[in-house]
This record gives structure tokens, C-alpha cells and sequence, in this order.
């Protein structure tokens, strides 16, 4: 086979590793000019020859177009630089038009469309891309939280939800007014003013609101008072005045209320006591208690002057009764303290 010379001048310049010291050296030696080891040269046969050198041509593989331009495009190239070994395909039709107004194509264009359009085709009965995990649990977990909205706040609810995302200000049903100075003005039961003050403050909670909220509170927290400053005082009455407090706090659980429950609580335990059997030796005495949590208890020993829960002073213990003094209540006559008498049916005789 005849040899190019720069192809010989191209293979004496190459270079190999030693295969004992692996320096450089040339692919024609045949002793390492390093560390003298006899190497052997490299077979003729192993050379790399490229197409060029044998006197090819390099092949050009043809891929039918993606479009009808493409195809247009690619015809319009070959016929003006055609490819050296490649048969020039038919010249384009360019005289008649289809309804786009596209030159028609001729028979081997319309050959390559026929190709690519087998390949965009949809079979038939194939059915579309199933919707993904997370999108279809994103989209129920939507759904469900819809219907909470609606369920728990009602259609006025979800326009405020709505308006909330959208940045507005969630403003009050137009045709809201709040009730509670009417029932107040009409005499009405306190708990149902209360009750219309809080559903008001539930719709908008604005300073006018609270105020009328406000007053309630103070008419409701002095008609506690006069019923546990009553000279005609009863421990049924004090009761009813606990269970009013207690009411209050439920409807409307503002600071005042809860403080209202507690302390009206705390003086009903006490009026509502139990004495235990007396002890007439030692003159001590003991009581049952109902606690704030509603369990009841023993309290005591306590003998004359001692204090019951920081409040009730026992001023006098005999046999049978126990007289207990309230400082925070005043007597019938407004002169001293109201003095409370507990007797038991049941005295330790000594």
C-alpha cells in the first residue's frame, strides 16, 4: 500500500512508554534510552490509518426532517451545495400551494413527512398521563379543607378566609348590628346583653364593641355584689350568685369574668362548710370544704381568733355552733362584720 510522507514523518514523532520504566521514548526504538531495557518495535499493522489516508470519504448519514420547513430547508441546501456521493433528490414543485399557502411538497418530501408524522401520531385508545401522587393528595386535602371552612364558619366564613389571602381587611356583614344596648335598654336579662356584646366582638372586634362588652360586665359584676351584700343574705342566694359568675365567665372569657368566677366561687365554698363533730375539750374545731376543682376536703384544727382560708375569723365556739366572722360583708344594721352561726347536731360530750 503506498504511504503518505507526512504520514511517515507523523509516525516517527510519536512517542510510547518504556514498559520497564515508563519514560518516554519513541515508537520506533528498540532499546529504552533510560534504563537500556530492550524493547520491541511496534508491529506495522497496529498503525492507525483514517479514511483519509486509504483514500475514503467520510459518510453522511441522512435523519428525515422534524417539520415541513426543516424538510424545506434541507432540500433547498442540498440543491445548492449537494453532498459529494450523494444522489440531489428531485427539484420542489413550487407552483401550486396548499391552504397555508406552503409550496406542496414533491414525492420524495412527502415520503419524509409521511415518516415523521408515523412517529407524532397518537395510538388509538391511549390513555392520558395518569395525575401524580402528591397532586391528587394536594388536591383532596383542598377539598376537604373547603368544606371545614364552610361547616365551621358558614358562607359569611369562606369570603373571610378569602379576603385574608387576598390581604384585605376582613370588614363585618353590612347589615350586622350589635344587639346588646338594646337588650340593655329594654331591661333585658344581663346574660343575653353579654352574650349579643360577644357575638358582636366575634363579627368585628373593634373598640365599640368592647366597650359595650365592658359596661355588661360591670352591670353583671354589680348585681353579684348587691346579691352577696344583701343583709337578707341566704347560702341559697350565694349560690345563685356563683352560678351567675360562673355563666359570665362561660359566655364571654374576658379577664374580668374569669377573676368574677373565682372570687364568687371561693366565698360560696366558704358559706357552704360543714362542721365537723366539736371537740368541747380542746374548744377546736374542723370543716369540710368543697375545693375549686369540686372535691371536698377537711380543713382545721381552728380554735377562736384563727383565720379560715385568709378570710373567715372564728370569734366564738361553744358546744354546739361555731360563729364565724365575714370582715368583707357587713351586717344587716351596717354597724360590724356579718357574723355566720354553724351548728352541729352531732356535739363531743365531755
Amino acid at each position: 500500500m503506498p504511504r503518505n510522507s507526512d504520514m511517515d514523518s507523523d509516525w516517527k514523532n510519536r512517542q510510547r512508554p518504556c514498559p520497564s520504566c515508563r519514560e518516554s521514548i519513541s515508537v520506533l526504538a528498540t532499546k529504552c534510552r533510560f534504563c537500556g531495557e530492550d524493547v520491541a518495535k511496534p508491529k506495522e499493522e497496529i498503525r492507525a490509518l483514517s479514511k483519509a489516508d486509504l483514500g475514503g470519504e467520510t459518510i453522511v448519514h441522512r435523519a428525515p426532517a422534524g417539520s415541513v420547513m426543516e424538510a424545506l430547508e434541507q432540500f433547498r441546501a442540498e440543491a445548492v451545495a449537494p453532498t459529494k456521493g450523494i444522489p440531489t433528490p428531485l427539484p420542489l414543485d413550487l407552483s401550486p400551494v396548499d391552504a397555508d399557502g406552503l409550496p406542496l411538497l414533491n414525492e420524495y418530501g412527502r415520503g419524509l413527512a409521511s415518516v415523521t408524522s408515523s412517529f407524532s401520531t397518537k395510538t388509538p385508545g391511549q390513555k392520558p398521563p395518569e395525575e401524580g401522587k402528591n397532586a391528587r393528595l394536594i388536591r383532596i386535602g383542598g377539598l376537604i379543607a373547603g368544606a371545614l371552612v364552610v361547616i365551621f364558619l358558614g358562607v359569611k366564613g369562606v369570603g373571610w378566609v378569602a379576603a385574608y389571602f387576598a390581604g384585605e381587611e376582613a370588614a363585618p356583614p353590612a347589615d350586622y348590628v350589635n344587639r346588646a344596648p338594646e337588650v340593655l335598654a329594654s331591661g333585658g336579662p344581663l346574660l343575653e346583653a353579654l352574650g349579643a356584646a360577644s357575638e358582636a366582638i366575634s363579627n368585628a372586634d373593634s373598640d365599640e364593641n368592647r366597650r359595650i362588652a365592658k359596661e355588661v360586665l360591670e352591670k353583671i359584676e354589680a348585681k353579684i355584689d348587691d346579691i352577696l351584700n344583701d343583709p337578707g343574705w341566704s347560702v341559697e342566694k350565694i349560690s345563685d350568685a356563683a352560678t351567675l359568675a360562673n355563666s359570665t365567665a362561660r359566655i364571654f372569657s374576658d379577664p374580668v369574668a374569669l377573676r368574677l368566677r373565682e372570687e364568687t366561687q371561693i366565698e360560696a365554698n366558704l358559706y357552704r362548710m360543714v362542721l365537723m363533730p366539736i371537740d368541747a375539750a380542746s374548744r377546736r374545731v374542723r370543716f369540710k370544704i368543697t375545693a375549686a376543682d369540686g372535691s371536698r376536703s377537711e380543713i382545721g384544727p381552728f380554735a377562736e381568733g384563727d383565720v379560715i382560708e385568709g378570710r373567715m375569723k372564728v370569734v366564738r365556739i361553744t358546744p354546739s355552733s361555731v360563729a364565724i366572722e365575714d370582715p368583707r360583708r357587713m351586717s344587716a344594721r351596717g354597724s360590724r362584720f356579718r357574723e355566720v352561726t354553724f351548728e352541729t347536731t352531732n356535739p363531743t360530750a365531755h
